[in-house]
């Protein structure tokens, strides 16, 4: 295996984001200074979704009539998570639901603290769906929700953070929600709890104030009513109407950690002026157009790749976004060639953003196939390349490359933990693309001249170069003998020469002008 320069460790957080009607492509990283991010809907999403926020273990969307979220069973992702071979339980479930706000007017809004990074979002064949540069902010100010009433969405460690503000004069009795599609609501100890089919979600007991003359706080008491399935609040012991009332519950999903989805870094680079990036999978859904529970399966998308780009010291991202389709997107490898980051992976996806003069614009697929606990593919996998430009706000190139069955995936010879997405992307001084992978396909796409034109055995290594912007597969090779083989590793040097590493259990492995050992010492 070649190995590069290692300034840090990048850790993706997200997503991949990434991912709406349809997958947010996705990106969804948090700043470090900043618990939970918002995210304007640019065309990506929904009409209804004003904005788009990844928390703890799903998403929150902020629509034209409150809040949708959208959790998924972490503890269940945990327990998948690593487990190899899969078990057959091998799905996460999901549940969504509504805040919704009688009456309320979610049209006037204002961002504040815009973040130094932006999202993109390439979700699809269709660019139309797509969305570059989206703006982060910190919080957002929805102004006269309710006559004489802001509401300020907002954090607190890790936390979705929803303040009210009310005029003198506002009639606090006009905020009313309801929640549609959860299993149940309850009122304890002055906090609601919220029952979902994944774990509860607590709206701790209100905290409310008003300043005084000097600017100091007085606490206000104040308490949530639940009347049916109608909450309000109330302050029994009232308060001065002539001064502004602030009241800031807290939303806390006691039951859930981490990051603002999960997610796990895979592969990481850096450039010449020596900025680091890193990718990895994220867990990420599209918006629920239905509420109530819903049970989504790995193989529906759950995992997209997720991309940063840090700055030379780690503090600031440069740039984050999600890349998948349909199905699971899982990146393999990267590496940066004059500052355009190639992404090599595999996919189960059949809507890839592909470009259109790509060498393969359609999916290929395969078999059923679970490389990992937690992480499934429907209709088989394909190989794929991205190239982003600098800034990651587009695609210069993107391409499937496979046949008719699995390809990219390493599932013959794994027997350690990530065995099984071992690949590696590499160029040359005029940015010809080489790849070193796998395939399971007897139909894998080889060019004429080819080292070796067929598959040996059940799974070779592939060996092939492609042009810089993904239009031309210059040349392509099986190799391996009559068991399994595969490939792990490709360099190139100053003469042009391709050299290329893997694994073998084939005991009649072609060994061309003779090899160190000519005979295969063991399994």
């Amino acid at each position: 295996m070649v190995i590069r320069k290692l300034v840090g460790c990048v850790v993706i957080v997200a997503c991949c984001v990434t991912g709406f009607g349809q997958q947010p492509t996705r990106a969804l990283m948090s700043n470090p200074s900043v618990s939970v991010n918002f995210s304007p809907n640019h065309g990506q999403f929904p009409d209804e979704v004003n904005y788009f926020t990844p928390f703890a273990a799903g998403y929150i969307y902020s629509t034209t009539t409150g809040f949708t979220l959208k959790m998924y069973d972490k503890e269940k992702a945990h327990q998948l998570h690593g487990v190899f071979p899969a078990p057959e339980d091998n799905e996460i479930g999901w549940h969504a639901y509504a805040m919704n706000f009688s009456g309320a007017n979610f049209s006037q809004s204002e961002e504040a603290n815009k973040q130094p990074w932006h999202l993109n979002f390439f979700a699809g064949k269709d660019p139309a769906a797509w969305a570059s540069e989206v703006p982060v902010y910190e919080s957002v100010l929805y102004r006269d929700v309710y006559s004489g009433i802001d509401v300020e969405l907002t954090s607190e460690i890790n936390n979705f953070k929803y303040n009210y503000y009310l005029s003198p004069g506002a009639d606090l009795q006009n905020i009313q929600w309801t929640y549609e599609g959860a299993e149940g609501v309850s009122l304890e100890h002055g906090m609601l709890t919220v029952n979902t089919s994944v774990g509860p979600v607590h709206e701790m007991r209100p905290i409310a104030w008003q300043l005084d003359a000097a600017g100091a706080k007085e606490l206000v008491r104040c308490e949530y009513e639940l009347d049916g399935g109608e909450v309000r609040f109330s302050c029994p012991d009232g308060y001065d109407h002539e001064r502004e009332l602030v009241i800031d519950p807290v939303l806390v999903f006691s039951s859930y950690s981490g990051s603002t989805a999960d997610n796990w870094g895979y592969t990481a680079t850096y450039d010449d002026l020596e900025y680091g990036y890193g990718a990895g999978i994220v867990a990420g859904t599209g918006f629920p157009v239905t509420t109530g529970s819903a049970f989504e399966s790995f193989g529906g998308g759950s995992w997209d790749v997720g991309i940063l780009k840090f700055t030379q010291d780690g503090t600031n991202l440069e740039y984050a976004t999600y890349f998948g389709g349909n199905d699971s997107d899982l990146p393999s490898s990267i590496i940066v060639h004059d500052f355009e980051l190639i992404v090599l992976g595999f996919t189960g996806s059949t809507n890839l953003p592909t470009t259109s003069d790509a060498f393969a614009t359609d999916f290929y697929g395969g078999s059923f196939a679970t490389p990992l606990g937690g992480v499934t593919f429907q209709n088989g996998t394909d190989i794929f390349l991205a190239r982003f430009t600098s800034d990651g706000s587009d695609l210069i190139g993107c391409s499937y490359v496979g046949g008719d069955g699995n390809d990219g995936i390493n599932t013959a010879i794994s027997n350690n933990y990530g065995d099984p997405f071992r690949s590696e992307v590499l160029t040359d001084g005029d940015g010809n693309i080489y790849v070193a992978s796998n395939s399971l396909s007897g139909n894998f796409p080889t060019t004429q001249g080819a080292q070796q034109d067929d598959i040996g055995g059940g799974q070779d290594a592939v060996i092939f170069r492609m042009s810089p912007t993904l239009q031309l597969l210059v040349w392509s090779t099986f190799w391996g003998g009559s068991a399994a083989d595969s490939g792990y590793s490709v360099e190139i040097n100053s003469q042009g020469e391709v050299y290329a590493v893997g694994g073998t259990l084939s005991s009649d492995l072609a060994m061309p002008g003779g090899g160190y050992l000519d005979a295969q010492p063991g399994a």
